[in-house]
Formats: structure tokens, sequence, C-alpha cells
């Protein structure tokens, strides 16, 4: 059950964790806003460890000496730049839950075109306040605009002026990035109405909407997470470059659990760029068939097996366990 501490002291949430005898404490705030890491230099447990919103290093808290990770978010000859040692979740770390909050309720090997729109799917669009075209492949690119650094941009705008009948599908979040980024396309030569803003869908109508775009396009070097996920929930396949930084590996993280790392993570900018545009006008019937077996195959996906997922967590979490009850030292941790 859930034990609600807001509004209690300091002294009487240490007292409370005391009190139920935990014996793992995770926290999920980090250094983020309205954080209670004064919370756990008091020590209310035994074993605390660091997960998932605040994707990085605390920074020489010797009160969290580890961090949920995996091998490909935190590669080992990463850990110099971590504070933590690593509990290495087999798969990845980011968990999924969509079979719950956004059940597919649509025939799973259903993908519209890429090319072009039908009259029912415009319509569909519209009810959503969503403007696309007619005819021409969509990118999706649907992570926060404070995101979007002038780097990745900039690869955006050479892809969009080496595939001709493209266009860039974003969200409008924040609304004052929107005027800046139109402003950036049309001075390097790209209309602006090649780029379409939306407002934010609702999760459980990622996949009704969503799907419309081809191939989601990555923020560099802070990655889309939640983002991610939902595009490869709605079937759509997603392209990234793994960065050093942890915000910047975890989408390389998803695709890997998701088994399409090899295609979909590129080496670095000039290569993304290279796939996006190749993907988007010589290898259309590849990145079709691809898109079928995302869509047709999600509910097999190890990615979205979360209850597989909770069985690792659980285990790795055993094992810290047990190193902390024979009194030994903090090591790296690799989960079954």
């Amino acid at each position: 059950g859930w034990e609600e501490s807001i509004g209690t002291s300091l002294t009487e949430s240490v007292m409370s964790i005391n009190n139920l005898g935990l014996h793992i404490l995770v926290d999920v705030q980090g250094w983020g806003k309205g954080h209670v890491l004064s919370l756990f230099h008091a020590r209310p447990a035994p074993i605390q460890v660091s997960f998932k919103n605040f994707v990085g290093t605390l920074g020489a808290l010797e009160t969290i000496p580890w961090i949920i990770t995996d091998r490909v978010t935190s590669p080992v000859e990463y850990q110099d730049a971590y504070s933590e040692r690593f509990v290495f979740l087999p798969r990845t770390f980011y968990a999924t839950g969509h079979h719950n909050f956004a059940p597919y309720n649509m025939p799973l090997d259903y993908i519209p075109s890429m090319t072009s729109r039908s009259e029912p799917e415009l319509t569909k669009l519209k009810e959503e306040e969503i403007q696309l075209p007619n005819q021409g492949f969509v990118f999706g690119a649907f992570s926060n605009l404070r995101k979007v650094q002038n780097k990745t941009l900039q690869t955006w705008i050479k892809i969009l002026r080496v595939t001709p009948n493209t266009h860039l599908w974003m969200i409008a979040e924040p609304p004052f990035g929107v005027t800046a980024l139109n402003e950036s396309v049309v001075k390097a030569g790209i209309s602006a109405d090649r780029v379409c803003f939306s407002e934010r869908v609702r999760a459980v109508d990622h996949m009704r909407i969503k799907s419309s775009a081809g191939l989601y396009l990555d923020t560099i070097p802070f990655n889309g997470h939640s983002t991610v996920v939902e595009a490869l929930w709605a079937g759509i396949p997603a392209l990234t470059v793994a960065d050093t930084r942890m915000a910047g590996r975890v989408a390389a993280s998803v695709l890997s659990a998701a088994q399409l790392a090899t295609t979909f993570v590129a080496r670095n900018l000039e290569d993304y760029q290279r796939i996006a545009s190749i993907f988007a006008s010589r290898r259309l019937d590849e990145l079709g068939r691809i898109r079928i077996k995302l869509a047709s195959t999600r509910k097999q996906n190890p990615l979205f097996d979360t209850k597989r997922w909770v069985f690792e967590m659980e285990d790795a979490m055993r094992l810290a366990w047990d190193l902390h009850a024979t009194g030994q030292p903090s090591m790296h941790l690799v989960g079954l």
C-alpha cells in the first residue's frame, strides 16, 4: 500500500520509513524540483538507490551508492562519470506499461500509408486540430522543443533539403519555441509549410494519431524518453544517436530492448542524416516492413513485456539486498 508523507516534516518521514522497516528506498526525483535528498541523508533504509526520472548521476552522494540502469544507457567504461555503482537490468532500465494506460484498439497490422493520407485519416487528424498534408512522407519529432538544440535542428533541415517531398511534424510545446524554429527553417531555405505543429496528444490517443508519421526523429544530445517509447508503441521506428551522457543514451537502450538498435541507432549526426534521408526516399518498402513488424508484434516485443521487467527489477533488488546482508562492499550488480 501507499504511505502518504506530503506535509510531514523530514523527521516524521524518516521515523515513518524506519517504522516500516523498509529494506530498500528508491529515489526517483534526483535533484529535480521538489526533491527529498535530505531524507536520504538520514539513511532511513539500509539500501538506497536512484532510479529513472533524474536520468544521470547525483554526484558524490554517499547516501545513494547505486543507480538502476542498463549496459546500453550506462556502459561500464563510463563509470568514472558516475558517483554511483550500477545496478544493471538485463534489457533496459526504462519501464513501460502502455498496454494498461494506452491500449491499442486497432487491428495489430494496421499501418497508415507513409506517403499519402486518406480522407478518414485526415478527418481523424483534424478532429485533434492536426493539419498534415495529403501527400508526402512525414517525420515525427514529438519531444519538447526545449530539447531541440541547434545541431539537431540543422540536421533536420538538411534531411528536409535532400528529401523534397517530406514534412516535419512537431509538438508546439512550449509555444514560444514555434516562432523561433519556423524562422530558422525559413532562413535555411525550407518552406514553412513543410513543418507542422500540433498540441500534445493524450497518451490514449497516441496510436490512433501518431502512426501517421513514418519515422520518429529523436533529439540529440538529450533524447526523448517516454516520447520514443510512445512512438514505438504506435508502430513508428525511432532514429537516435547514442551520446556520452546518460540522458542521451536512453533512446538507444529502448531501441536495443525493442531489437531495433542495429538499424536505428546512428553513429553520429551525419550518419543519422543519412539513415533518415535514405528511409524516407529509397528504402520506403523496407521501412514499411519494419513498421508492420513493430506494430503487429508489439504484444510480444521485449520492450513492452512489463511483467518480465518487474521480475528483472525484483531480481536486481534481491541481489542488492544479498550483497548488503553478507557485508560485501557496493559493486556493479547484474540482474538475471
